[in-house]
């Protein structure tokens, strides 16, 4: 397999570098499978490289033509020579330049080769240039008309030119007196990106911007008002479109209408390429033609047009009477006057400021990767306004209005005192004043130009730019980290994927009748329905998720162009809302209103939240308004914000709406629960909330009873948790068995989990030095154990087991405690001494061969047990309590894994390590407080994850240092040096706990199984980002890969109540009718923690690993998959140790050696008849 880079950006191909990195192989060992040999299995998209090729096909091989001439030596030198030859004195000068502009010179890097490739070669848009220059000389051409009325105008049009005159609503009235007549543009002129040559390659394609300026002569004094100016602009666009078409005989070009920025008092002209193969085609370039009517910035005195003045009057308000502001109306107006002073400000600031322009550029990526834009509908802050800020911060913003930003300053650093001005300042409480101290300072704006009294965050909601600092905030920090480099999240990852980005997302349907509230007031300045209907919805959202979200981002459909020969369209039908939750808050059941003596504010709670609000008394005497919020469940809990969404949007706006509303989330509850109808059969009933905090109570008991033995000849130091269990990490919670039920219930029933913990002596120089003699004392103590506690504990039965009976030098006990509560304990003995003896074994030279496997394999039992499981244990509670949802999303992503065969493959620890993740390093996302949203980024993870060359690093308690990070990289090349096939460490993961061992990859999974992982994420992630559905289908895995199927028999299998797909119906099927006289079965006799089919599969797997191996679900799986090793298959001379069952072929081969196969149905029949009644059926592949 290729290794591949997945990198999610707006930019055409990657790095080059990166690109033309290889993939290293060599020989594994007989027991390996090798990649090449089973790609079905693990097949990988080929169509994954998300930097998308937007340029032309020369632009591509310029670029890496480029490359390629800066990896050839000099002439005359030697490579190495070249390579290798000391820094000149500019060199020098530029390094140390690059350290003070620039993060690190790593950094500067990677900017320039951002800039590089997302850059767009002007010199190479000569089919544009010549669309351009044709559409002058026809504008220029298009004959002026004598005056007429609006709507004789739209008529002459519509029957003339089959053109529709784009009117915004309201359209003129039939009686309207003014009249329209079409001049010569004043002005024709390149604007936005393009003219000032920040335009970028993306998927979509870019835009070229034309201001039409329309003449004085046109416009009366008062065209200001009451629309009057946006109807002749409508006019004029139309006459524009008619000329156009008319001059295009060869529909060289493809003539629509759009709304500028979302608004629909603008409409435009967006020209296309007709695909004709002329000179004027140019499809090529990937772009449109977008002209801008627009008016001199004198037409219309700018004060009458300020953020607090009204200009729309209806006819029946009286003279004297006070209007409401119309700051969108007035915006509309002057931004449409303000084209060319914006563009020279830009210009002069790109003459100025020689980083300017890929400091915009870089601002343009950033804004995109989260999804901002400059159409209202996408926030309202786009390329253009990330401009202009820069250019205000380089003349003004900082204290006394000095300048924040300096000419001086590299991209870099334009780009994060930009980022750091957006996080830091409060637009709404302190607004940045753009202009010289003679000009009028205008009120009502967040970022105003005070010459032009334009706010020139007009576009944007109070919603959107709190979104947007936010951001901004997010960004900064990874901006300021030193130990980790953020460029990937900063400008190459989409981060505004909903189903990654929102703890909660979901579609509201935008009511097909307007409401009450949508009056003529309303109207005033708010033509679009859809935008009052958001700005409503926010108001009503806020009010009542109050402090349980952190966010609420409602974003609206956008409204594609449309046909000139058709009515512009009409609302949009939806929008979108997006909901960042508070982890602890969202959870909250009772919420607390005014106390009811606050008759005011209590009739307004009343009112607000109609009957849910209800008067309760509480237990410190205050008697307040209240909502009670219904929950059964810690899943439903999590719900909470969803019921409330559903509640208030059904009293304000209605059922129908209501109804309507699509949560874009999978409910992951039922595959980490128990059916009801097993619940209660196996488990004790206990708080409807209770998931892990029983087993934790139970764990202080058994410590309780371990520190009160007494006549014990050590005293116990400490008893460490050593279980998912008690980390919060089970797939299914822990409750209480019913032990009284096992003689009743079908063996399909009857598994009991065993919950591990370790017990540490206080030190003593009595312990033998011998690692033999040490597990015999250990075995000798815990026997002291058992008979204590069967004396002193009340409520349990004890007993002493062994373990590793074929290696006497690893741990040989342990200890089962079970109690009568439902819980049942397996404890080991540590001894410090013996992880030392242990490794000077190791070291020793009279240790070799097999000896020194099983030495190594003592060694990392102790690891596993006595040291690295309690750690991990310690730090996973320590997150899990910290961040509520991880517990579920570790939960659902152990049951992804487990689903999909990959219980012998994959270590739990590193399933939870993979989802701790998520929470300690979420990168430009918030940290997920949902179960969806935690487990989706786990998944993206996975699929992105370049796990043959970048490590895993979880920093629990940021305690990783940069220099630490570096200790980690080098670890990881090193053992890639060591060990370029892989066979061991394919995936590497360092923890705080665990910097450079990577202790839980050592052996697992395989460089095999980690291809595998990647290859059904990617398909996951397909999945989740669709949202519909049912969630099941993500936990159904695909069995046509696999060489041969194992059915196995449900009703031998004791965790069949764990399967994904439970019939809870066919299993209660098999319990057992009891009688009155039936006595209830004795704690004694509870066996735990054994599964045969587990048992079974491992010995398969242990007997046959050189020939094949084995997939399955160890949470109640109904089906193996096997895989015959590549290796072993084909006609082989007969050897000794051949190292698998095999059978002579008939065929005689030209050397005439007999030959041999492996014996697959040998095999098959070998197991079937091992595995017995647990196995149903074997089936074979064709």
């Amino acid at each position: 397999m290729v290794d591949k880079r997945k990198r999610e950006a707006v930019v055409i191909p990657g790095p080059a570098q990166k690109a033309s990195r290889k993939e290293t192989s060599a020989p594994e060992s007989p027991r390996a499978f090798e990649d090449s040999e089973v790609s079905d299995f693990v097949e990988e998209d080929d169509d994954d490289d998300l930097l998308e090729d937007e340029g032309d096909d020369e632009d591509n091989e310029d670029a890496m033509d480029g490359v390629e001439t800066a990896m050839v030596p000099t002439a005359g030198k030697s490579g190495r020579d070249a390579h290798f030859a000391p820094p000149s004195r500019e060199e020098i000068q530029g390094l140390q330049e690059t350290s003070e502009l620039y993060k690190s010179n790593i950094f500067k890097l990677e900017i320039d080769e951002l800039l590089s490739e997302v850059r767009l070669n002007l010199e190479k848009m000569k089919s544009v240039e010549k669309a351009l220059h044709h559409l002058r000389n026809v504008i220029d051409s298009i004959p002026e008309t004598t005056e007429t009325s609006l709507l004789a105008f739209e008529e002459n049009m519509s029957k003339k030119h089959k053109i529709q005159v784009p009117f915004c609503e309201p359209r003129p009235s039939a009686d309207a007196q003014y009249k329209f007549s079409y001049r010569k543009p004043a002005n024709i002129n390149l604007v936005g990106s393009y003219a000032l040559k920040t335009v970028i390659k993306q998927p979509e394609g870019f835009n070229v911007d034309v201001a039409i300026t329309m003449p004085s002569e046109i416009f009366q004094d008062k065209d200001y008002l009451n629309h009057r100016y946006f109807y002749k602009r409508a006019c004029y666009l139309a006459s524009l479109a008619a000329g156009i078409r008319k001059a295009d005989k060869k529909s060289a070009f493809n003539i629509e209408f759009a709304n500028l920025n979302g608004d629909v008092r603008r409409p435009i002209l967006v020209i296309r390429a007709g695909g004709d193969g002329s000179e004027l085609d140019f499809t090529k370039a990937k772009c449109c033609i977008r002209l801008l009517p627009a008016i001199p910035d004198a037409l219309f005195p700018a004060s009458k047009l300020a953020p607090t003045r009204n200009c729309v009057r209806p006819s029946n308000a009286a003279t004297d009477s006070k209007l409401p502001p119309t700051p969108t109306y007035n915006f509309s107006v002057l931004s449409d006057m303000t084209f060319f002073p914006h563009l020279t400000l830009l210009y002069a600031r790109t003459k100025a400021c020689a980083a300017f322009r890929d400091a915009c550029t870089l601002g343009r990526i950033w804004l995109r990767q989260r999804g901002f834009g400059g159409d209202i509908q996408r926030g309202g802050f786009g390329s253009f306004e990330w401009s202009m800020l820069m250019a205000f911060l380089l003349q003004g913003g900082g204290p006394r209005n000095a300048p924040v930003l300096a000419d001086g300053y590299s991209s870099y650093q334009l780009f994060k005192s930009t980022i750091q001005f957006l996080a830091k300042r409060d637009f709404v409480k302190e607004p940045a004043i753009m202009g010289n101290e003679s000009d009028v300072v205008v009120e009502g704006g967040n970022f105003v130009d005070a010459k032009h009294h334009l706010d020139l965050f007009g576009k944007m909601s109070g919603a959107s730019l709190k979104f947007l600092r936010d951001e901004a905030v997010l960004s900064f920090n990874l901006l300021n980290e030193t130990a980790v480099d953020y460029f990937d999240a900063l400008f190459l990852k989409r981060m505004d994927e909903p189903v990654l980005k929102y703890d909660l997302f979901f579609t509201v349907p935008v009511p097909s009748a307007h409401d009450k509230s949508y009056d003529a007031t309303a109207r005033l300045d708010c033509p679009d329905y859809a935008v009052h209907f958001s700005q409503r919805l926010h108001r009503i959202l806020a009010r009542a998720l109050t402090d349980r979200v952190s966010l609420i981002a409602i974003n609206g459909t956008r409204v594609d162009s449309w046909s000139i020969e058709a009515s512009p369209k009409s609302d949009a039908s939806a929008v979108q809302v997006g909901l960042l939750l508070d982890p602890q808050a969202s959870r909250r059941l009772v919420d607390h209103g005014p106390a009811a003596d606050d008759k005011q504010e209590a009739a307004r709670f009343r009112s607000f939240w109609g009957e849910k609000s209800e008067l309760r008394r509480f237990k410190d005497g205050s008697i307040l308004e209240s909502l009670v919020w219904s929950a059964k469940s810690v899943e439903e809990r999590a719900l909470v914000v969803q019921q409330i969404v559903s509640y208030i949007v059904k009293r304000h706006i209605g059922q129908a709406v209501a109804d309507g509303i699509n949560y874009k989330y999978l409910d992951f509850s039922r595959f980490i629960n128990v059916p009801k109808q097993l619940k209660s059969l196996i488990y004790e009933q206990g708080e409807p909330f209770e998931t892990f905090q029983p087993a934790l109570f139970a764990f202080d008991r058994f410590v309780k009873d371990l520190n009160g033995m007494e006549d014990f000849p050590l005293s116990i130091s400490t008893v460490l948790p050593a279980s998912a269990a008690l980390r919060y990490s089970t797939v299914l919670a822990p409750l209480p068995r019913k032990y009284s039920e096992l003689p009743l219930v079908p063996a399909a029933l009857s598994y009991v989990d065993v919950i591990d913990v370790v017990v540490q002596f206080e030190s003593s120089g009595r312990w033998p030095d011998d690692l033999r003699a040490i597990q015999k004392t250990k075995v000798a103590f815990l026997l002291k154990m058992a008979e204590i506690l069967e004396n002193t504990a009340e409520g349990c039965s004890v007993r002493v087991g062994l373990e590793n009976e074929d290696l006497d030098i690893a741990n040989a006990g342990f200890l089962d405690v079970v109690y009568d509560n439902g819980y049942a304990f397996r404890a080991r003995i540590q001894h410090d001494r013996e992880m030392t003896l242990l490794e000077r074994s190791l070291k020793g030279k009279a240790v070799f061969g097999k000896d020194k496997d099983n030495y190594q394999r003592a060694l990392d039992q102790y690891r596993r047990f006595f040291l690295n499981t309690p750690r991990h244990t310690f730090a996973m509670q320590a997150l899990c309590q910290q961040h509520p949802s991880l517990s579920s999303v570790v939960r659902v992503l152990k049951r992804w894994f487990n689903s999909h065969f990959l219980t012998c493959h994959v270590p739990e620890e590193l399933i939870e390590l993979i989802a701790a993740s998520s929470f300690t390093e979420s990168g430009s996302w918030s940290t997920p407080a949902s179960t969806s949203t935690g487990f989706a980024r786990c998944i993206a993870f996975l699929g992105g994850w370049d796990w043959r060359a970048d490590p895993l690093i979880i920093d629990f308690d940021g305690s990783i240092s940069g220099s630490m990070r570096t200790d980690i990289l080098e670890k990881m090349a090193e053992l890639r040096k060591q060990d370029p096939a892989m066979a061991h460490h394919a995936m590497f993961v360092a923890t705080s706990y665990d910097l450079t061992e990577s202790f839980w990859t050592r052996r697992q999974p395989t460089k095999l199984v980690a291809a595998r992982i990647t290859a059904l994420a990617r398909a996951t992630l397909g999945q989740l980002m669709q949202a519909t559905g049912p969630a099941q289908r993500i936990f159904a895995t695909p069995t046509s890969d696999y060489n041969f199927l194992i059915h196995l028999n449900a009703e031998c299998n004791p965790t069949a109540y764990k399967s994904v797909a439970v019939d809870a119906k066919s299993l209660l099927a098999g319990r057992t009718q009891q009688y009155k006289n039936t006595a209830a079965n004795s704690i004694a006799d509870v066996q735990v923690g054994f599964d045969p089919i587990c048992r079974f599969l491992e010995e398969v797997q242990a007997t046959y690993g050189d020939s094949l191996l084995l997939f399955y679900d160890g949470l109640g799986g109904s089906v193996v998959g096997g895989l015959w090793n590549p290796l072993v298959l084909g006609a082989k001379p007969f050897k000794v140790n051949l190292g698998f069952s095999a059978e002579p072929i008939s065929e005689v081969a030209k050397d005439k050696k007999a030959k041999f196969v492996i014996n697959k149905a040998a095999i098959l029949a070998e197991i079937q008849r091992v595995g017995g009644d647990m196995i149903g059926s074997i089936e074979e592949s064709n």
